[in-house]
């Protein structure tokens, strides 16, 4: 027999608001993807339970609902984390009634939607620890966002004979991934560079802050196959940047 997500998570022994409210703070660096088989069977048989109780009526065709497989749905969330995903759900769905199942029913929501959409199971539960480190992506490799995409990204603040760029720059992510809190910030400031560079465009202050670490956020733009943001947010993590050692 299914058993319901609060009866089979009910022995946890890490009190819920202490692992779900991280959701809402702290950014994690990615280092699985949802082809790495992130979940177990009876997790994915949890949340079709929930989805045949709460989803089905909207999701399965015939409502308003979009259907949560397919080309069309994974285009809007690949690049994504299964954090975003996961908060999304949450927030706003049942669309009569959003927030009214518990967090691990969402969870198991997720994950079935997930085998939904073809990704493998594993052999370990995926917890709610774990979603800030697994991004959506396909069979084919993480892929360029499509311009336009709001995204954010963190690097050293340096002038090009144009005007800025991030260099040592992380791989650009949705902006949605991110929750802009100061626990968030502390985690970025903390978390090592990369080895890209990023054109940014727009008007923002960089007065006084070249060679600083720093975090930006705006619309993904493309010149002859460069990425650039055009800034709408700007923020310095630290004012000294560290760029990783040349291997």
């Amino acid at each position: 027999m299914l058993l319901r997500s609060a009866e089979a998570h009910s022995t946890q022994a890490v009190p819920a608001a202490s692992v779900w409210d991280r959701l809402y703070y702290f950014h994690a660096q990615a280092d699985r993807t949802v082809w790495d088989g992130v979940y177990v069977h009876p997790q994915a048989d949890r949340g079709e339970v929930n989805f045949s109780d709460h989803c089905a009526s909207c999701h399965l065709g015939g409502g308003e609902g979009p259907i949560l497989a397919g080309e069309k749905f994974f285009d809007h969330w690949r690049g994504d984390r299964l954090t975003a995903l996961f908060r999304y759900i949450k927030t706003n769905m049942p669309a009569d009634d959003p927030g009214s199942l518990d967090d691990w029913e969402y969870l198991d929501t997720l994950i079935y939607i997930l085998q939904l959409n073809g990704f493998p199971e594993g052999e370990t539960d995926l917890m709610p620890a774990d979603l800030d480190r697994i991004l959506i992506m396909g069979a084919d490799g993480l892929k360029q966002l499509p311009v336009d995409s709001t995204v954010y990204g963190v690097g050293c603040l340096s002038p090009t004979e144009n005007g800025w760029a991030l260099t040592s720059a992380t791989t650009l992510s949705r902006s949605r991934n991110f929750p802009e809190t100061e626990q968030a910030y502390k985690a970025l400031e903390a978390q090592p560079l990369g080895n890209g560079t990023v054109r940014l465009e727009g008007s923002f202050d960089a007065a006084g802050k070249r060679g600083a670490k720093v975090y930006t956020k705006g619309s993904l733009t493309d010149q002859n196959g460069e990425s650039g943001i055009r800034v709408s947010a700007f923020r310095v993590l630290s004012p000294q940047c560290k760029p990783p050692a040349p291997k």
